[in-house]
């Protein structure tokens, strides 16, 4: 049984942005790094490059982005048949957008029992996509970060932990694999921050797998950890920054957003034991709310004029966020996809997985109409 994503398009929301893009020292090598679309659009037989380019020049005709899935495995296939660029035959999806580029901005993991199901089918999507002339990019969001260092607290509900059940793993190797941070945080765990359905036993025993088999497969160094490895955790694909939290100013001053993919790739694979301070915090880059108005709405004029900066700095004209839920909150935050900053701050998380009970809403843009399906 086909099923269309028209069937799935109720309604459109549209906004048109448009900022002047500005020269920076700062986007370093982005015209050698950069992968540029091809306009005829014509399928590939190159290998899809792992992990993708930090800067793709060339602005897709249609760019399409998804927010948090957070394992609802039927929230991001409902997502992907509304963005028109799969189709399902037999409970089977298959990339069906041509030349679109998709980016998720993250949170594929957590609060859902569809996580490893997610994962795979983004993969498989990114094969599909590049070989027919698009592109797929699925990017790190905290919940992603969060699992690698061991921090398992919204595994949830308790059929989420059947998750990972067929990886491998071997109790020692995996120790011997972790860092002192990450094997503190793993025994703390087990021996008191368990949730109530795991095993009652401490230590590291048979009991206790399938919180090891999910240890073995997100850890730095395993199996998921190292698919994960070839994502970035942000890109700006034609005009438009792409982050799951925020890019400041201190982030493409001190660092600039190729070392960051590299060295968080880097701790990913297990290549580099310390995880990099510019991501965690209230203002780290899978973390911060600043455009995303997890602290306050409306957003401010210093706000505004702040990202102005990053987005000059990366030439640039708009950035879109997930992160935070735009869900008519009482803080004062819209519900659904919404833009503040005069149309250059795009917030596509819509809390669209079942744990948060949101809609399911993607983010079209086509030239320069930005466009929030519903």
């Amino acid at each position: 049984m086909k099923r269309s994503w028209k069937a799935l398009a109720a309604s459109a929301i549209a906004a048109v942005a448009g900022i002047s893009a500005c020269s920076s020292d700062n986007v370093g090598d982005k015209a050698a790094s950069a992968v540029a679309q091809d306009p005829a659009c014509s399928t590939r037989t190159d290998p899809r490059p792992k992990p993708p380019p930090t800067f793709i020049a060339e602005q897709p005709a249609r760019l399409i982005a998804i927010g948090d899935v957070h394992g609802d495995y039927q929230a991001a296939e409902q997502a992907l048949l509304l963005a028109g660029v799969i189709e399902v035959t037999d409970d089977v999806a298959r990339w069906s957008g041509g030349c679109d580029v998709v980016v998720q901005t993250g949170d594929q993991l957590d609060r859902g029992p569809g996580e490893q199901k997610i994962l795979d089918l983004f993969e498989t999507l990114a094969d599909e996509a590049w070989e027919a002339g698009g592109a797929f990019y699925s990017l790190l969001g905290n919940h992603e970060t969060m699992n690698a260092r061991m921090n398992f607290k919204d595994v949830r509900p308790e059929k989420a932990w059947a998750d990972f059940q067929n990886v491998p793993y071997d109790e020692a190797e995996l120790l011997d694999r972790l860092n002192y941070e990450d094997v503190r945080a793993l025994r703390d765990y087990l021996n008191s921050k368990r949730p109530p359905y795991l095993p009652t036993d401490r230590g590291f025993d048979v009991q206790d797998q399938d919180l090891l088999r999910r240890a073995a497969a997100l850890a730095p160094g395993g199996t998921y950890a190292n698919l994960l490895a070839e994502h970035n955790v942000t890109m700006v694909v034609g005009d438009t920054l792409f982050v799951h939290g925020g890019i400041h100013q201190n982030h493409v001053d001190d660092y600039g957003l190729e070392k960051i993919n590299r060295e968080v790739q880097a701790y990913m694979r297990g290549d580099n034991a310390n995880y990099p301070s510019y991501m965690g915090g209230s203002n780290g880059v899978v973390w911060s709310r600043e455009y995303s108005g997890g602290t306050r709405e409306p957003i401010d004029a210093q706000v505004c004029a702040h990202l102005e900066g990053v987005l000059a700095a990366v030439r640039a004209q708009q950035i879109v966020v997930g992160h935070t839920i735009q869900n008519g909150s009482s803080r004062g935050r819209p519900r659904g996809i919404n833009s503040v900053c005069g149309g250059k701050a795009w917030r596509i998380d819509t809390g669209m997985a079942s744990y948060t009970d949101g809609e399911v809403w993607v983010l079209e843009i086509v030239g320069d109409k930005i466009t929030g399906l519903n």
